[in-house]
């Protein structure tokens, strides 16, 4: 998926919500898809990973492309909240 992602002139909207990801996958995917120079929003709703903290690391990394940052990052701690998600 890395790859797709670093490759792919055309995507625009990454969904990655209720995937079950953990923080370590998060924080191994986001490097990548930090390059990705389409990209303008990923959503990582719903997984177990997506803490607080680690959606603010992620959000620092993805604004740290100086190219062409991904704009918005989508997230929402905790499965509690499925109905009503926050968004930045």
């Amino acid at each position: 998926m890395a790859k797709f992602v670093h490759k792919n002139k055309q995507l625009l909207h990454l969904d990655l919500s209720h995937m079950e990801m953990s923080s370590d996958q998060i924080k191994k995917l986001v490097p990548v898809i930090s390059k990705a120079t389409s990209l303008q929003a990923i959503h990582l709703c719903g997984n177990p990973g997506g803490t607080a903290e680690v959606v603010e690391w992620a959000r620092t990394c993805l604004e740290a492309n100086p190219e062409e940052p991904v704009k918005v990052l989508k997230s929402y701690v905790g499965t509690a909240n499925q109905n009503n998600p926050a968004t930045s």
